[in-house]
C-alpha cells in the first residue's frame, strides 16, 4: 500500500469470509466487519500513508433474510436502510477520532 499510496484515487470496501461447498472453499460476501478483512490495519494504513480518496462500499451480500423477502415494500425498505446505515457507520467510525 505504501508504494501505491500516491496513486490511489478511490477506496472500494467490501468484506468476505470463506464458505465450504462440498470440498471447495467459496467466497461468501458479508457485511463490513463480519468477515476476515483486517479493517483496523487497513484504516491505520490509510492514515499512516496520508491517503485521501473517496470511499465506496460494495454490497454483495443479501440485505434481506429469506424470511423477510415476503414482507411489504416499506418493511423491506426499512430493513435494507438499516443494514446500509450499519455499513456506513462502520466506515465512518475510524475517521471520527482522527486528529
Amino acid at each position: 500500500m505504501e508504494r501505491l499510496s500516491k496513486n490511489i484515487g478511490l477506496l472500494a470496501l467490501k468484506d468476505f469470509t470463506w464458505e465450504m461447498q462440498g470440498n471447495k472453499a467459496k467466497v461468501k460476501s458479508v457485511s463490513l466487519g463480519e468477515g476476515i478483512i483486517d479493517f483496523d490495519l487497513f484504516f491505520r494504513s490509510i492514515k499512516k500513508f496520508g491517503i485521501v480518496a473517496p470511499i465506496t462500499f460494495h454490497v454483495e451480500y443479501p440485505l434481506l433474510k429469506e424470511n423477510e423477502k415476503n414482507l411489504s415494500f416499506i418493511k423491506k425498505q426499512k430493513i435494507v436502510t438499516s443494514e446500509l446505515k450499519k455499513d456506513v457507520g462502520f466506515i465512518k467510525k475510524p475517521f471520527l477520532n482522527i486528529n
